[in-house]
């Protein structure tokens, strides 16, 4: 905690030291210290002391004063020190005071709150076969001896490292537990997959960082065990599905290349009896008991379309190239007409035919079409005028699919629509905007003018 004025303060005395003085600074940051400094002091690093080497020392001194100790009771004193000799020693005066000059594992286990390993064991054993039931029972019984849930799922995740790496020859020597429990973790983890103790580490770290801040912690230390319980079903049916043949995937005939299809006549037939030679526009067809299937109409496709903007944009877009590419083929499959003029008695045909067969169920297009004046300026241009904008924004959703429907059914092709708004003279009488259809409204129910003029309403033109 010294300031950097108080640093060079220190090394000036370092520089000039009296004769039969010795500093030693002894600190857990050596980082902070200034270079300066370090340069002059010779440095030596003190290091947690091993478990192993804890458990020795404390079976020297048991040797030395009398006592008879447990080489796994001494092993959990010495983890219970973490690398300290001093509480090392201080923990072994407490277990001789209360256990006597004997000490057992579970003599000092009891007594220093410590849960056996043979839990961590039989858990595992329970994860592995997939027992649920088995893992809960465990962990209530944990509970019932007074063990904090934390306290248990820590000790869980020391569990499942030791198991990692007691899976290997070069990682064993990780492990700083008594060459008896060494052997029982090497024959646990053989029987454990990576992937299940990979991920399971990753569960019970999660439980452990989540624990302080839940409200029902034994349902979170529950849910751990249970999900724990389920990686080896999960690995398993990961593995079919992996592993799955996929069906294979016919692709789809248009339904107008389908019907072609189905009705065409493929039987040989003499050649000069043909008339397809005599005529392009002629096709051989037999009876057939095939039912023409039914294409859906635009108002339908519409409706489909708009139920499912719930969905993913991918969905969407696939839908709309998918559609689209069906108005090609279907096209496609129709021969083209020459080109003539065409009156506007055709015209308002094919429009009224569009409105009655395609928009089905789409009211609003379909009143956007019935108001609509069409103008025929020329013979590859048509003028359409709507009474308001709403009509207009209606009627350019349906630019392509009129046009595919005129050129399909009606063979009329290249026409351009133009599009513009009525003036207010131009309106037909027979559309009646909103102030009009209020003013018959109010008319007929005078309550109805009385209920605008106390709320303040205005009517949209």
């Amino acid at each position: 905690m010294l300031s950097a004025s108080a640093f060079n303060a220190f090394l000036k005395t370092l520089e000039e030291p009296p004769a039969h003085a010795i500093f030693i600074l002894a600190t857990t940051e050596k980082h902070k210290i200034i270079p300066t400094i370090l340069s002059r002091c010779q440095i030596f690093d003190f290091n947690r002391i091993k478990v192993r080497d804890i458990s020795e020392h404390l079976a020297n001194i048991a040797s030395q004063e009398g006592v008879t100790a447990e080489t796994e009771a001494l092993h959990v004193i010495a983890e219970k020190a973490d690398g300290a000799m001093r509480d090392a020693l201080s923990i072994f005066d407490q277990v001789v005071a209360f256990c006597g000059r004997n000490l057992t594992y579970a003599s000092v286990i009891q007594n220093l709150n410590v849960l056996d390993y043979e839990y961590y064991f039989k858990l595992t054993q329970s994860i592995l076969a997939e027992d649920i039931p088995a893992c809960l029972v465990l962990f209530n019984e944990v509970l019932e001896k007074g063990f904090d849930g934390h306290h248990f799922i820590t000790g869980l995740g020391q569990h499942f490292r030791n198991l990692m790496v007691s899976k290997d020859a070069q990682t064993v020597g990780l492990m700083e537990l008594s060459e008896q429990v060494s052997a029982r973790y090497v024959e646990q983890g053989q029987l454990a997959d990576v992937r299940l103790l990979v991920h399971g580490l990753q569960m019970i770290n999660d439980c452990d960082t989540q624990y302080r801040a839940s409200k029902h912690q034994r349902l979170l230390v529950e849910l751990t065990l249970m999900n724990l319980a389920s990686i080896p079903y999960n690995q398993r049916e990961g593995e079919k599905k992996k592993f799955k043949l996929k069906p294979f995937r016919t692709r789809e005939i248009p339904a107008a290349a389908a019907r072609t299809e189905s009705r065409i006549d493929h039987s040989p037939a003499p050649r000069a009896e043909s008339p397809i030679a005599d005529s392009p526009q002629q096709t051989v067809i037999t009876t057939s008991s095939v039912a023409e299937p039914k294409r859906p109409t635009l108002g339908q496709k519409q409706a489909i379309l708009k139920a499912s903007q719930s969905l993913s944009l991918k969905g969407m877009m696939k839908q709309h190239t998918e559609q689209k590419q069906q108005e090609i083929e279907q096209a496609a499959a129709v021969k083209e007409r020459p080109s003539r003029v065409y009156t506007i008695a055709e015209i308002q045909q094919a429009w009224s035919d569009f409105a009655e067969k395609e928009l089905t169920g789409d009211l609003q297009s379909q009143a956007a079409l019935r108001v609509a004046e069409v103008i025929l300026e020329n013979e590859e241009s048509v003028l359409v005028k709507f009474p308001s904008i709403t009509q207009e924004m209606y009627f350019n959703e349906l630019r392509n699919p009129l046009a595919s429907f005129m050129k399909i059914n009606f063979g009329i092709q290249g026409m351009d629509f133009r599009t513009e708004i009525m003036r207010q003279d131009e309106v037909k009488p027979n559309f009646k905007t909103a102030k009009q259809q209020f003013d018959e409204l109010a008319s007929a129910h005078p309550a109805l003018e009385t209920l605008r003029k106390r709320f303040n309403l205005q009517v949209d033109f």
